[in-house]
């Protein structure tokens, strides 16, 4: 949230230095650790809701891409992990929401369905944001792939050999989850 970490930045990320943390892309970010931030946007999704809107979908549920060696997340909880603060954001979200009659979605990157690493890097697990959102939505970029992926010399030059790869890899995870 571009506009809210500016005016809040005690809802933002900030660098070691206190100043907002901008990423290569030039973003700021809303801290994944703060109850503030959490309120502050299922208070926006409540009257989204309110206003007619049947589903709630939390796009970039996750922390920046860049390095993070700058960034100061402020009072971490002893021993939680970027990916505990977005899971328990999106069980508070939906326990707030979902009484609404409303759905509750997130955006994730396909990457996650089969990298510990990609997750751990952006604050994601699929298979736990899954256990509490009505739908998850795996972004599947051919680009964001390796050489080699999955037997692909080059996957960004088979994506629909790929996207159906990682389907089927996301069925047989989310299988791991009961109903």
């Amino acid at each position: 949230d571009q506009v809210a970490s500016t005016r809040r930045p005690e809802m933002a990320v900030l660098k070691t230095d206190g100043s907002l943390y901008v990423d290569k892309a030039g973003d700021r970010w809303l801290n994944p650790y703060s109850e503030e931030a959490w309120e502050y946007l299922v208070s926006i999704s409540k009257e989204v809701v309110e206003a007619g809107f049947d589903e709630i979908n939390y796009d970039y549920l996750r922390t920046s891409a860049s390095s993070l060696a700058s960034a100061d997340f402020g009072d971490i909880p002893e021993g939680m992990t970027r990916i505990d603060a977005f899971i328990e954001f999106v069980k508070y979200a939906c326990q707030e929401i979902k009484p609404m009659g409303a759905f509750v979605s997130g955006d994730v990157f396909g990457t996650i369905i089969n990298s510990n690493a990609d997750g751990q890097a952006i604050g994601q697990n699929y298979v736990e944001l899954s256990r509490y959102l009505d739908y998850i939505c795996p972004m599947i970029y051919p680009s964001h792939y390796s050489s080699g992926y999955g037997g692909l010399k080059y996957p960004d030059t088979k994506p629909y050999q790929l996207i159906l790869m990682e389907m089927k890899s996301s069925v047989k995870k989310l299988a791991t989850i009961p109903e």
